[in-house]
């Protein structure tokens, strides 16, 4: 087993993959409860202290195992995205659930339920970046989640109509909270002019 954790510990992205390729469920479930947990304080533990934190080990046993054990995948991800008392930073969320389908992300808000802000905000980040805008309709399910609060799902809603309109054509240029050009006269706030444009855009009714 020691041989087994700093194998894990020494390994960078590309060899944990195949690592954890030809490792048995149960040690990767192992593998994962220890990077999730708090530091380690015994001297056994501090010896693969460098584990603790890897939320990519865990995105990659989450992906692994879902094929294999789904609900176990689940329950870790669910973990880790929930965790209260040491909550993720957006980083380490996106990459515990990076390399999962959008399927597999819909399924993990049906068993927890309060990891649908994180996984919604996480799925529409996605959409706008890449440009796939046909994966905001993926959000439509989780909207319904009393975890998301009303302002944010109508939010959500408000784009995916846009989208749905064809108008959602320059998602920078009507979402992104730009600065006033130094030529603006102190009044002028072109972050404001972006939200309204996209508001304008929301109210116009369907041709």
């Amino acid at each position: 087993m020691a041989e087994f954790f700093e194998r894990f510990a020494a390994a960078n992205q590309e060899s944990a993959h195949r690592l954890i390729e030809n490792t048995e469920p149960p040690r990767l479930v192992d593998i994962a409860s220890f990077i999730m947990a708090p530091a380690p304080r015994t001297d056994a533990g501090k010896r693969y202290e460098k584990l603790v934190g890897r939320f990519d080990l865990v995105g990659l046993i989450v992906a692994h195992l879902w094929p294999l054990d789904a609900d176990k995948a689940i329950e870790i991800a669910g973990s880790a995205v929930r965790n209260k008392q040491a909550p993720l930073t957006r980083e380490k969320q996106v990459e515990t659930l990076v390399f999962l389908t959008f399927g597999q992300l819909q399924q993990l808000t049906d068993s927890y339920a309060d990891t649908a802000p994180s996984v919604a905000e996480i799925i529409f980040a996605a959409a706008i970046n890449s440009g796939r805008f046909e994966t905001l309709a993926y959000l439509e399910p989780m909207l319904h989640s009393p975890s998301i609060n009303t302002a944010c799902a109508d939010f959500y809603k408000a784009v995916i109509n846009v989208w749905r309109r064809g108008l959602l054509v320059d998602p920078a240029g009507q979402l992104n909270p730009a600065l006033p050009t130094h030529r603006a006269a102190p009044s002028e706030n072109l972050a404001e002019k972006q939200r309204q444009r996209l508001l304008d855009l929301i109210r116009q009714p369907p041709a």
